[in-house]
């Protein structure tokens, strides 16, 4: 993985607004899962 998206929320009742972030790191015992496909609804 080499680019990770993430959907921010600027502020309380702000539209999300997607951007860079950075990519997360597994610790021990952990894994780190890439999502294909989500849904947000109103």
């Amino acid at each position: 993985m080499s680019e990770n998206k993430a959907a921010w929320l600027g502020d309380k009742y702000a539209d999300l607004k997607v951007g860079p972030a950075p990519v997360p790191v597994a610790g021990h015992g952990e894994l780190v899962v890439r999502n294909r496909a989500i849904a947000v609804n109103p």
